[in-house]
């Protein structure tokens, strides 16, 4: 999984209303208000595309550690987008 948060090639379908840049910056919000380790390991994977076992190699973490904080940080994005869309 890539997010490519430059190109904006994301379809923004559920929230039409809402322009790219728009939902950039909240997804780049999102992701500033991880916890540093949970930040990183979201950027490796989920933005620059590098896989569980070098993430873990570079923070000194194992390669399931990595995976689960991609999945929690994935999670906790989520319930961040839901909550500030539902307050627009």
């Amino acid at each position: 999984m890539s997010i490519d948060l430059e190109s904006g090639s994301f379809d923004d379908w559920a929230h039409p209303r809402k322009d790219t840049s728009a939902l950039r910056h909240d997804l780049e919000q999102g992701i500033r208000n991880l916890n540093p380790q949970t930040e990183a390991v979201v950027r490796a994977m989920g933005v620059e595309g590098k896989d569980a076992k070098q993430i873990g190699t570079e923070l000194g973490i194992s390669e399931n550690a990595a995976r689960i904080a991609f999945h929690r940080g994935l999670k906790k994005l989520r319930a961040f987008l839901s909550e500030s869309y539902q307050e627009r």
